[in-house]
């Protein structure tokens, strides 16, 4: 133990430095403390030590994500002067303030809501310990079991924390609540800042009275069974009300109230009825707006662009339709915008190229048609760039397009394309971190380009449906991150490697060389392959015992329309074969 003499104790530790063991009982002793910190440590699922009402000058208690199994009774009754405690026991592996391109899935969208990792397992029956610490500010309790203190048979469950009057955040998250929206229990919150009770069973209302808690500034709500509509609430500045599919949103009615203060509104996965209305601009303070999966019909009103704080739009995998209005250029502050998966046509506006802040574009699966604006190349920061699915056409020069800007992910496939890559370019430093290649039916042609090999992040690279030729460099099987590969419907010759491997950062990878003109004996396939395709080639030989035992890895292999001969080794029907089809 560490500043024993001191009144405050800090051992809050990370997985390479944690303490393992359990709590010693002389920390009890230690009547000075005010500070105790134990967070993010290893206490072997032992209980939560009954002592701790000794400590009773302690204003900060931290015992968070510490590998716990407890039932907590009366452990921290007598601490009235504790001003923060945290007893949380799932640690959020997702905060949208740390969004990045890497977490966008590889259909282009992400889940924005908060999801929970168990890190100890505590519970309590009732918490009517929580009345004697009257000057509690901040209360935490994500992942703490509450189901028993909120069933049915325990009404008024949360009435004890109506008597902490002092408390500014309250955080009860992913806790197992059941019922109602326990509204009475929380009028007297008039200092509350921050609730979160995101990831339980309220099947309620969201109360319209909590516009009376004028000091509330965020709530999440998010993956709660909500019923009804959004109450008009204007000192919020975060709502989230996501993962909530019975929960109906009328936006036109929404913002015939001024919201001034919202920075972040999240509805992925509500019920939107009609529009965006042109009264959006009522939220003039947005920074994110996150409205995917929930039904949107329409087109983009202008008066969006007034939304000059924007930093995040998501409108993805909805039902607008119209052009993107040229007037998006006013959001001089957008770094992400996702339209994957609309009814959006016409061009794609060359304004769109004045937003220097624009690191991630994503358009995939719309009408959008003219050319890719050759003005793209302004978009110095820009990292992630899909349009696949859509009827652009014109020729686009793959290293212009995006000199300079170090992108991390590249997809254009789906359309009438035609680009252009130099087989004689030299890799520089642009395309280093690129991890997504998708060029799917873009009209090329001739050789894959070796520098390809160079691309040391790569983890997805397409190439299928264009007209190339000649063998596939052995270097590209050596990618160390590649884990999903698909040069087929190609004109590609040659033999294979004896041995193919990819990444396996994933769990299922896939590779797919359907309809060349390959030949020799099979490879060796991947370990960890998902889907094997090697179909319509002309592969021959056996198949040997070696490659049946590990085909027996693979979920889905299909080897037909080969000049393969001889019959297949049992090892590929083994104990255990995680096989499901097979096509020879």
């Amino acid at each position: 133990m560490r500043n024993l003499y001191s009144d405050v104790i800090s051992i809050s530790s990370g997985p390479s430095d944690a303490l393992n063991g359990t709590i010693s009982p002389s920390l009890f002793n230690l009547f000075h403390l005010k500070h105790l910190d134990l967070s993010y440590n290893n206490f072997d699922y032992s209980k939560i030590h009954n002592q701790f009402f000794k400590l009773k000058s302690l204003v900060y208690l931290n015992l968070s994500n510490s590998m716990f199994s407890s039932l907590i009774k009366n452990q921290f009754a007598n601490l009235s002067t504790l001003q923060y405690l945290d007893l949380s026991c799932s640690s959020v592996i997702f905060d949208f303030s740390s969004f990045s391109y890497s977490m966008l899935t590889l259909e282009g969208s992400y889940d924005y809501s908060s999801s929970y990792l168990p890190t100890s397992y505590v519970s309590s029956t009732n918490i009517s310990w929580l009345r004697g610490l009257i000057n509690l500010k901040i209360l935490k309790l994500t992942g703490v079991d509450l189901s028993l203190a909120s069933s049915v048979l325990s009404t008024n469950w949360a009435e004890p924390i109506s008597v902490l009057s002092n408390l500014r955040e309250l955080s009860l998250s992913s806790c197992s609540i059941s019922g109602p929206f326990p509204l009475h229990e929380f009028h007297n919150l008039s200092s509350l800042s921050l609730l979160q009770m995101d990831s339980n069973t309220l099947s309620s209302p969201i109360p319209i009275q909590l516009a009376n808690l004028t000091s509330l500034s965020v709530l999440d709500l998010n993956n709660c069974q909500l019923q009804g509509s959004v109450p008009y609430l204007p000192q919020l500045q975060y709502l989230d009300v996501s993962l909530n599919e019975d929960f109906m949103v009328d936006l036109v009615h929404m913002f015939n109230h001024p919201w001034s203060i919202l920075q972040l509104l999240s509805i992925t996965w509500t019920n939107v009825v009609g529009p965006i209305p042109s009264s959006i601009s009522n939220a003039s303070s947005l920074v994110y707006l996150l409205a995917s999966h929930c039904s949107i019909r329409g087109s983009l009103p202008d008066s969006i662009s007034n939304l000059t704080h924007l930093q995040y739009l998501d409108l993805s995998f909805n039902y607008l339709n119209g052009y993107i209005p040229h007037s998006i250029s006013n959001l001089r502050n957008l770094q992400a915008l996702n339209l994957i998966q609309n009814g959006l046509h016409g061009p794609m506006p060359k304004s769109i190229c004045e937003i220097s802040s624009l690191a991630i574009l994503l358009a995939r699966d719309n009408n959008l048609s003219g050319s890719v604006p050759s003005c793209v190349v302004k978009l110095r920061i820009l990292k992630v760039f899909d349009v696949t699915g859509n009827n652009l056409t014109g020729a686009i020069s793959f290293r212009s397009l995006f000199l300079g800007s170090n992108p991390v992910w590249i997809s254009s496939s789906s359309n009438s394309l035609d680009v252009k890559i130099d087989v004689n370019y030299s890799l520089t430093s642009e395309f280093e971190e690129l991890q997504t290649l998708g060029l799917q039916d873009c009209n090329l042609k001739g050789y894959i380009p070796t520098f390809i090999c160079n691309m040391t992040q790569l983890s997805l690279l397409d190439l299928s449906f264009n007209n190339l030729i000649g063998s596939i460099p052995s270097c590209i099987f050596k990618l160390p991150h590649l884990s999903y590969l698909d040069l087929s419907n190609n004109n590609l010759e040659g033999t294979l490697p004896h041995s193919i491997s990819l990444s396996q950062e994933y769990p299922i990878s896939v590779l797919q060389l359907q309809s060349n003109k390959l030949q020799g004996p099979l490879p060796l396939p991947p370990k960890n392959v998902g889907l094997l395709d090697i179909s319509d080639n002309e592969f021959s030989g056996e198949i040997s015992k070696e490659v049946s035992e590990r085909l027996s890895n693979t979920v889905h292999v299909s080897l037909s329309d080969n000049n393969l001969s001889g019959s297949i080794h049992s090892a590929i029907c083994s104990r255990g074969s995680s096989l499901k089809v097979l096509e020879i």
